[in-house]
């Protein structure tokens, strides 16, 4: 009898893959641990977002399964700033998956998706390698399903630009880059898992297999197609509304992975390597009793700390706009409101937001209070009568 196949699913989507992802984090979180009761561990990597991120992560580690923070990106072919449909699948963007080995990759993920939406969004928040070079730290890739470029280009037989994607890649993910292998019974899948077989060989790179789940269990394919009908605005009636090709994107257990990639054909590699990406990937996420505040890091003059530094700059501001109307106590409540700054584990003050008041008791109200001096915040000017008076 054979060892026990060893599984963990990379490539997941959730209820924010928006109008296309069909699974409930409860519902997902319940079946994985189902399917894969010993070490369970999922990767969320839902289109273009990281909406459910930590949503995801909390809910996973309570349930004892590992959590791997991931997305799937939408690339442009060429610059993200581009604004014409290209040629290609999806007018010129692709697909590829994204999975944050630690907590810088997990940054990086947070800083890639942001950029997609500022900079590259044009139907699609789209990046481009040129950003995927600058934020790559800490990331692990994988190739893609065969919305991806490199399965693209193979599928159009241009094998040359291809490979030349795949070096691309290489050169920006060196060792953490990994040739992903689906299999849902479809005659391009088999095309293309034959050239990437061979990609995989000539590069020494490990290969991984992936199901690209969009509902949880395969009953759920009708309600998935409802969904897609509603992103389409069509209706079920209609027969040329987009619809998935199969009813196999569903969270597979290991066995039925096994039986789509058998193993005389595929050996134990890409389920092990599975495992061993879930093992690499260890995000510790700052949140519930492991916060941690977060603040941008100002630039100083020299010889200056952010305390000393934000002192000065609140009595100068003060000075500049009061200067005749300045008491005692100003200052002593100045000197007040600094020292009740929160402190980070680095001993930095916390520079919260000047609250401004709501004028409901209970609402954010501060009573007495001032606008910072050095911020430029506040219209009003403080009265004769000292710090007591509000000022919103």
């Amino acid at each position: 009898m054979g060892r026990k196949l060893r599984f963990a699913h990379l490539h997941q989507h959730t209820q924010f893959s928006l109008l296309d992802g069909a699974a409930k984090l409860s519902d997902l979180l319940k079946w994985v641990k189902e399917t894969t009761p010993e070490d369970p561990a999922l990767a969320m990597t839902d289109h273009g977002n990281l909406f459910g991120a930590v949503e995801f992560y909390k809910k996973a580690t309570e349930m004892g399964i590992k959590p791997i923070l991931g997305y799937e990106a939408y690339v442009a072919a060429e610059s993200r700033f581009d604004r014409k449909r290209g040629k290609g699948l999806d007018g010129g963007y692709f697909h590829l998956t994204l999975l944050a080995k630690d907590f810088t990759g997990y940054q990086n993920l947070v800083r890639l998706a942001s950029r997609a939406y500022l900079e590259g969004f044009y139907e699609k928040p789209r990046i481009d390698r040129e950003i995927l070079r600058e934020h790559a730290e800490g990331l692990i890739a994988l190739s893609g399903c065969l919305g991806a470029e490199i399965p693209q280009f193979i599928l159009q037989d241009r094998l040359d630009l291809a490979e030349a994607r795949l070096e691309e890649y290489l050169a920006i993910f060196k060792d953490r880059f990994f040739i992903e292998i689906q299999n849902h019974g479809l005659p391009e899948q088999k095309k293309v898992n034959e050239v990437l077989k061979e990609f995989a060989r000539k590069y020494g790179l490990g290969m991984v297999a992936t199901n690209d789940g969009h509902y949880v269990r395969k009953e759920d394919a009708r309600a998935h197609e409802v969904l897609l009908a509603i992103q389409s605005k069509s209706t079920l009636d209609d027969p040329e509304r987009w619809r998935f090709p199969c009813d196999e994107f569903y969270v597979k257990t290991p066995e039925e992975m096994r039986a789509m990639l058998p193993e005389e054909e595929w050996g134990d590699e890409p389920f092990d390597n599975t495992v061993e990406i879930a093992r690499m990937c260890e995000v510790d996420l700052p949140i519930g009793d492991r916060m941690v505040y977060r603040i941008p890091r100002f630039p100083l003059p020299e010889g200056r700390t952010e305390a000393q530094y934000l002192m000065e700059l609140t009595f100068k501001g003060l000075l500049r706009r009061y200067p005749d109307r300045i008491t005692e106590g100003f200052y002593r409540e100045i000197f007040r409101l600094l020292g009740k700054l929160p402190r980070t584990g680095t001993g930095r003050p916390w520079p919260r937001p000047w609250p401004r008041w709501s004028g409901r008791p209970g609402r954010g109200s501060w009573r007495p209070s001032l606008p910072w001096p050095g911020s430029g915040s506040g219209r009003r000017r403080p009265s004769s009568t000292g710090p007591s008076t509000s000022f919103p």
